[in-house]
């Protein structure tokens, strides 16, 4: 009896022929450059190199500056689950978050910054080079939330009451800020 692929194998199996087409060196390792060759957002341009940088960090488990296949397969799969809260949030279907889409994603997962405060995150990461259009791309608006969820964790280790507010050491709050890095 035939068995049919399953859904996960077939996905499987294109990821591995995604990944041996982009390891153009045959190390069985993506390096960075070999990573944003598979890696697009929503509108085919490329990912820029720093959510590239932060991909690897993140799925990176054996410290070895690189991903292999099992590292790839899971990223892939993050970053599906990314694209999928993108979509949900693209409310124009633009291929882009503007501002106002932005918000909407951080009051979704219960963030209440102030318009300020949000506006100062979209334009730092938003990567425009117009003065009159504010949006962001797939890439940098994940590379946000991650940022986002960086500094709301590191933030909790001092906020012992869940009050909002925390207390820091100037020295811990050195040290806190240099692990985004």
């Amino acid at each position: 009896m035939v068995q049919k692929t399953s859904d996960v194998e077939k996905l499987e199996i294109q990821l591995k022929k995604l990944f041996d087409t982009v390891d153009v060196n045959k190390s069985g390792k993506l390096t960075e450059k070999e990573l944003s060759r598979a890696l697009y957002n929503t509108d085919y341009s490329k990912f820029e190199i720093s959510t590239i940088s932060l991909m690897i960090k993140l799925f990176d488990k054996d410290g070895s500056g690189d991903v292999d296949f099992k590292e790839f397969y899971n990223l892939w799969n993050y970053i599906t689950h990314w694209r999928k809260v993108f979509q949900i949030y693209d409310k124009d279907k633009s291929n882009t978050i503007t501002f106002s889409e932005y918000q909407e994603t951080l009051k979704s997962f219960g963030y209440r910054l102030s318009i300020d405060t949000s506006l100062y995150i979209f334009r730092k990461f938003s990567n425009n080079n117009s003065s009159s259009a504010f949006e962001m791309k797939f890439d940098l608006y994940v590379e946000s939330l991650i940022w986002l969820l960086k500094c709301t964790n590191s933030f909790k280790k001092y906020d012992s009451e869940g009050s909002g507010i925390g207390v820091i050491p100037f020295e811990k709050f050195v040290l806190e800020v240099l692990s985004f890095r």
